[in-house]
């Protein structure tokens, strides 16, 4: 009995990201990722300036870890969005 030779998937035709994939990506993340880095901007603030109470700053850190996640992904989605968007094609 034989056996098929080659890949059982072809490869894409074009690698690239669809465009209407790029901007729902940009649309539903990028806000995402502005707000993430505004909640962490506000909440280091009056710890940088030193009007912070105790019972803020640990409030706050709860609140930067998540946001600093959620920014971390949103960023990184963007960025491999982007990235397979505006690949050149051979």
């Amino acid at each position: 009995m034989g056996t098929a030779m080659g890949a059982s998937y072809p490869a894409p035709v074009d690698p690239r990201t669809k465009p209407v994939i790029f901007w729902g990506a940009w649309l539903y993340f990028g806000p995402s990722a502005i707000g993430s880095l505004w909640i962490i901007g506000s909440t280091l603030y009056p710890v940088i300036t030193g009007k912070a109470k105790v019972g803020e700053i640990v409030d706050g850190l709860a609140m930067m870890l998540l946001a600093t996640l959620y920014g971390a992904l949103s960023i990184w989605t963007l960025w491999a969005v982007s990235a397979r968007y505006f690949r050149r094609t051979r």
